[in-house]
Formats: structure tokens, C-alpha cells, sequence
């Protein structure tokens, strides 16, 4: 399985104190804390399901400007 938090990322957060717990990473968590206990920081990794939710909102716009009708042509 590949880990949810690249390693290519670890380098970046090492001024925050951030320390990540490769066996906790390794297993692709789910809404979970990566973070080893000497961590001064919480690493934790959530679910979203963004493009989802991006998707939805852009059927609900197509859908209301089609659903609407042009306005009368003006005499």
C-alpha cells in the first residue's frame, strides 16, 4: 500500500516539530493520528471527499441554468 503522507513531505513540517510514525503511515490510515508520541505537533489524516462535493455543486448549477427561461424578447 502506498502511504497517505509522502515522505517527500516529512522535511517540510520538521520545524513544527512534526514526526511521522512510518508503520502508522504505511497502513493508509483513515481519520487517524500519523504522529509519533514525540511529535510536538498532531499529524493527522481525514477523509474528505472534495472533488465529490465539487461535482455536486457544479451539476446544481448546470441544472438551474438550463432549467431557466430565457426572459421575453423586449418590444
Amino acid at each position: 500500500m502506498r502511504p497517505r503522507c509522502g515522505q517527500r513531505w516529512v522535511h517540510r513540517w520538521n520545524f513544527w516539530g512534526a514526526k511521522i510514525d512510518p508503520s502508522k503511515n504505511e497502513h493508509s490510515p483513515v481519520d487517524a493520528d500519523i504522529a509519533t508520541a514525540e511529535s510536538t505537533v498532531r499529524l493527522l489524516v481525514i477523509h474528505t471527499e472534495e472533488d465529490w462535493a465539487i461535482a455536486q455543486d457544479c451539476w446544481r448549477c448546470l441544472n438551474s441554468a438550463i432549467s431557466q427561461k430565457p426572459a421575453p424578447p423586449n418590444p
